[in-house]
């Protein structure tokens, strides 16, 4: 741990869905980490021992394309993962598919995959995010620090149970089912129990699979992976998604709801799509 800390630190973040992916975009990023213009002086500017973060690195792949940027990535991490500390991060169904298609395993040193916290975990860090904000919290007629202690644990693990244990999804529920703010108070009502919304539509199901893998997508991202689709269709489709709540769309980059992400993930599940 003190090697890291007293290591320089460069996060590289990945471009957008609207812009191609090739040698120009990785170089780029890579010289914007550090504040350079070329790779003599990134070259220079980086000591053995300094740490790398790429994050999201499923933005730097499209299922079809050829994918020179992510090649770009593996060779990276091949020829400096004993130098550098490298540290990169991204979706389970990403990782699931991309170590069956490209050489990611062989160059990687180790892998973790964060499981669901218990709901133990889940209870305590809800109950630090909302502390730290200093708000006092009161859920149907009483503040939830005059309930007894046990109360207050089943109501904030009604949270993890509805998120499946995923902290991302239970701090958005959490976010979802505050009413309203007066001052320094938040009134929240409890998280009703809700039935996945049916898909029966193959191709919305395969088309939110996609959006699992790869994050983010454009009407162009599509076209590339559904080579046999056009334009106007997979716009439909987008379309439709939105229109249930399940997509959101900003600047022509369309990515799952993030209040939607559990269910979208047990709807996958539940049609044997994702496990």
């Amino acid at each position: 741990a003190s090697k890291i800390e007293s290591s320089s630190y460069y996060e590289i973040k990945a471009p957008s869905r609207t812009e191609l992916l090739n040698e120009e975009s990785w170089d780029n990023a890579m010289f914007a980490s550090a504040n350079v213009q070329n790779w003599p002086e990134y070259k220079t500017k980086l000591n053995p021992g300094d740490t790398l973060f790429f994050k999201d690195i499923e933005l730097w792949f499209v299922k079809g394309a050829s994918n020179l940027a992510f090649e770009k990535l593996l060779e990276f991490i091949r020829t400096y993962g004993g130098k550098l500390n490298i540290y990169i991060s991204c979706n389970i169904e990403f990782y699931k598919y991309v170590r069956k298609v490209t050489a990611f395993d062989n160059v990687l040193h180790s892998s973790i995959i964060i499981a669901p916290r218990s709901a133990e975990i889940a209870t305590k860090e809800l109950m630090h995010r909302h502390n730290s904000g200093g708000m006092k919290l009161m859920i149907g007629e009483k503040f939830l620090k005059q309930l007894p202690k046990r109360q207050q644990n089943k109501i904030v693990k009604k949270f993890h149970q509805r998120s499946n244990g995923t902290i991302g999804s239970a701090l958005y529920l959490w976010l979802a089912n505050i009413v309203e703010v007066k001052g320094d108070t938040l009134y929240m009502k409890e998280p009703p129990i809700t039935a996945n919304p049916v898909i029966t539509n193959s191709d919305w199901l395969i088309l939110l699979n996609e959006f699992v893998i790869h994050k983010e997508m454009t009407a162009e991202t599509a076209l590339v992976i559904f080579k046999s689709q056009r334009k106007a269709v997979i716009r439909r489709s987008f379309t439709s998604l939105l229109r249930t709540g399940l997509l959101t769309e900003r600047n022509e980059i369309l990515t799952i709801n993030p209040y939607a992400e559990m269910y979208v993930e047990e709807i996958l599940r539940e049609n044997g799509i994702i496990s």
